[in-house]
């Protein structure tokens, strides 16, 4: 009898049990973007979030993007820019919010017909 009381508290106390509290969630950013190195949104992605004005930026993988998701929380004014040159000149596409844009989207190069128009910088305003 006295074998059972104490081998069985011991084997209770080699079962690991964990209650911590979930964290919070955190506040839904302003605004997300994927940037994917193809038109379909595969593959490696760049992301990028933030609650606030983003200035012309470049750190895309490899340079460039073809693809891109843009999520907007729909309480933000903010709206996103994006470029095909280094000094975010040449605006290739906008995204604000309530544009009711979902999933992948490609820039869209007018009048050349099967040009790939590549993502090289973008810019955010809020």
């Amino acid at each position: 009898m006295k074998y059972t009381t104490t081998v069985i508290p011991a084997i209770l106390l080699l079962i690991p049990t964990h209650a911590f509290p979930q964290p919070p969630p955190g506040p839904t950013p302003a605004w997300q973007i994927s940037l994917y190195q193809n038109k379909r949104c595969t593959g490696e992605t760049t992301f990028f979030y933030g609650n606030a004005t983003l200035p012309c930026h470049d750190a895309i993988l490899n340079g460039g993007a073809l693809g891109y998701i843009v999520e907007i929380n729909n309480r933000s004014n903010c709206t996103v820019q994006f470029s095909d040159d280094t000094s975010c000149n040449r605006t290739i596409g906008v995204v604000g919010a309530g544009a009711g844009l979902t999933g992948c989207r490609a820039p869209d190069v007018q009048g050349v017909e099967g040009a790939d128009a590549q993502i090289r910088r973008f810019s955010v305003n809020c």
